[in-house]
């Protein structure tokens, strides 16, 4: 039998991060993953650690603006090796990314930067500092650096997967390729909660202190196959992303495109393929509304935008294609984003959505927290089992079909 003090359930970057944490908190833990390390919706993100400033296009500061207005400056920590996780051996993208406000929300976004509503590092940039794919070019609007890394989503799988590969004697990765089953038993004369599912070489049994669903989309269905009586609501809404491989040399991109609405029309990162090609990555509105557009004219449509709020770029010599992501969250009367992440015990399992990739950290500290508060220790010994290594995913436009 496996045992351990936490079971974590999911490998993108909540269930990553939620193992790290309990492990640095001397807990043991197991962490089960169906398919590839971060390779459902972890390495489709765009990699950008959020400040709220997207979520306050109106002028206004909501409450998710505020819940996520700190996080930057906790996740930089750990990139400098002094927060919560040391994640110094994960690559930044760009230490910026950029608002370029072009409509009717300009003056409203401008004043709130200028007065250090959101984050005090975030600042208005003039001609002469504007990064180099702006460069030479007289853009109308006002263009906006703001204090959020963008990070190298793969290298920051890597870093928490190698913490945990490190401790073999307290952590292990599990591929399970089954239905998982829950029941109840005891270990150590006290009540635990176990899982088990079938391999083809052998039948696993793994008990522990606390189950953690982290598998987002897949939360729903494991909380139906595991038969919980009353599972929370999911709701999920879809995106469908667009990737630009530039055959050519080409300037890094990372902005959000506000035009006309309090949404941003496009919001783009910079990347590289595995042949080492420039690829620009396009969310934001397009990515909202190109679910009802077929692959086709979703690739039109970006194309489009690109030509309008970026004519100097040639779209010559590149190739496109799209990739639908689902973003899985609690269940809402207005169908909205939560403005905080959700983790919640539903009898012997504690469920969990981030809903952003900001607030992952916030969600750990506060599920150890409520642990702490209820007296939960480290108390069991991993006794660990032979298994598959497991692999990681891979980016969308390593993927995906091109056009």
């Amino acid at each position: 039998m496996l045992t351990a003090d936490v079971a974590v359930v999911g490998a993108g970057i909540a269930g990553l991060w939620m193992a790290n944490a309990v492990l640095k908190a001397g807990y043991s833990v197991v962490l089960l993953e169906s398919n590839s390390i971060g390779g459902i919706q972890t390495l489709a993100s765009q990699g950008i650690i959020h400040g709220g400033t997207k979520y306050a296009l109106k002028g206004q500061v909501t409450g998710s603006a505020q819940a996520i207005s700190r996080m930057p400056s906790l996740w930089q920590a750990c990139l400098q090796g002094t927060g919560p996780l040391d994640l110094r051996g994960v690559r930044v993208n760009s230490d910026r990314h950029y608002l370029w406000t072009k409509g009717r929300f300009s003056g409203a976004i401008k004043g709130l930067i200028s007065r250090h509503v959101l984050n005090s590092d975030s600042h208005l940039v003039s001609p002469s500092g504007y990064p180099d794919v702006f460069q030479n070019q007289k853009i109308s609007g006002s263009l906006c650096a703001l204090n959020e890394t963008v990070l190298d989503i793969k290298s920051l799988v890597q870093v928490l997967v190698r913490f945990l590969e490190d401790q073999p004697s307290r952590a292990q990765i599990i591929p399970v390729n089954a239905t998982l089953a829950l029941i109840q038993d005891r270990h150590q004369n006290q009540e635990n909660s176990g899982l088990t599912w079938e391999a083809p070489d052998q039948s696993y049994h793994l008990s522990a202190q606390k189950i953690i669903l982290a598998a987002g989309a897949g939360n729903e269905k494991l909380l139906t196959a595991l038969c919980h009586p009353s599972p929370p609501k999911m709701q999920q809404r879809p995106l469908k992303m667009v990737w630009v491989r530039f055959l050519e040399p080409q300037a890094a991109v990372f902005c959000h495109v506000v035009d006309s609405g309090s949404t941003p029309a496009l919001t783009l990162t910079a990347h590289e393929d595995k042949l080492g090609h420039r690829i620009w990555y396009l969310g934001g509105e397009l990515a909202e509304s190109g679910v009802t557009r077929s692959d086709t004219a979703q690739i039109q449509q970006a194309q489009g935008l690109l030509q309008t709020h970026f004519p100097w770029i040639s779209q010559t010599h590149t190739q496109w294609g799209v990739y639908p992501v689902n973003r899985a969250e609690p269940w809402s009367a207005t169908g909205a984003r939560p403005e905080h992440f959700y983790a919640e015990p539903y009898g012997n399992l504690l469920v969990t959505w981030p809903t952003k990739l900001t607030l992952v950290p916030a969600m750990a500290a506060f599920i150890l927290t409520q642990w702490r508060s209820e007296g939960i220790v480290p108390q069991t010994a991993l006794t660990p089992v032979s298994s598959p290594k497991p692999v990681l995913g891979d980016y969308p436009w390593d993927v995906s079909t091109k056009r």
